[in-house]
């Protein structure tokens, strides 16, 4: 098997796929690996983001806030969330070392966002991405974003 790339290379592949408008990365403890411009999942954001993939109960009491937007808990189990706001949603998928969080919109159905990034997941998890590491250049960014409080919002 060959491996496809690191973080960007996954990010371009989700946003690649023409379904969804927005999409990060992010560590297992919230940190941004990659995101496309303009959107940011916050650490207070992740924080209920994670809490709903063990208690998804929350996420249909509280909503879940992405980018400053709150979208209305339709399913989660402990590896896929969705939710909406009008006729656009949000995907998150926990994969092996990492979540993917995703924004889609019209024309594209949110069976059809599922269905994608989840496959997109399976390709993490078997190791078709070279996401068990992270470069210099990222550490360094990740390492000024958080020292300047970027990720506290």
């Amino acid at each position: 098997m060959t491996s496809k790339g690191s973080w960007v290379e996954l990010l371009s592949d989700i946003v690649g796929t023409k379904r969804f408008g927005e999409a990060a990365i992010l560590s297992m403890d919230g940190l941004t690996y990659g995101s496309t411009h303009g959107f940011r999942v916050r650490k207070k954001e992740f924080l209920l983001l994670n809490r709903s993939f063990l208690d998804p109960a929350s996420m249909f009491e509280h909503g879940l806030p992405v980018n400053g937007r709150k979208y209305v808990g339709i399913s989660a189990n402990p590896k896929t969330l969705h939710a909406k706001s009008g006729p656009s949603g949000v995907i998150c998928v926990r994969a092996r070392n990492c979540v993917l969080v995703a924004t889609y919109y019209p024309p594209t159905s949110a069976p059809q966002a599922l269905i994608t990034l989840e496959e997109i997941s399976t390709e993490v998890n078997i190791g078709m991405y070279k996401t068990d590491s992270i470069d210099a250049n990222l550490l360094h960014s990740i390492k000024s974003r958080t020292k300047d409080g970027d990720d506290d919002d």
